[in-house]
């Protein structure tokens, strides 16, 4: 049973993002299930790295969005995802020589959605509605 369900309160009423948010909930609950089944390293490995793979994706199509309805925080969001993604390459280098507890991938995984999601992307939505009023 998944930890995250989508539901119209994570929506930021943008289409393609609002699929992407849900990819990434879709990352957190297969890493969630495979940590319930005592997956182990391998199961941690790959789930960061479709994390990466998918904010590399997700971050270039918001990056693309922000500028197109000139967002005035564009600069400081580009610093949080190379942020993220210095964070998530850190956690894979971690499991060449560590293997993390699953808890904590979790624990993180879990973090960077929420802080993601309903902290800088509402305010990029908001921003999209108050500049089309």
């Amino acid at each position: 049973m998944p930890t995250i369900i989508w539901n119209d309160l994570l929506a930021t009423g943008e289409p393609k993002i609002d699929h992407q948010h849900m990819s990434l909930i879709g990352i957190i609950n297969d890493f969630t299930e495979a940590m319930k089944a005592g997956k182990g390293a391998e199961v941690i490995d790959e789930c960061l790295r479709g994390l990466r793979d998918y904010a590399d994706t997700h971050f270039e199509c918001e990056e693309a969005y922000m500028a197109r309805i000139h967002f005035p925080h564009l600069e400081d969001h580009k610093r949080e995802h190379q942020r993220l993604l210095a964070e998530i390459e850190g956690r894979l280098d971690e499991l060449l020589n560590r293997q993390p507890p699953a808890r904590e991938v979790h624990v993180f995984l879990k973090t960077w959605l929420v802080d993601h999601i309903l902290g800088w992307d509402f305010n990029i939505i908001q921003h999209a509605k108050e500049t089309r009023e």
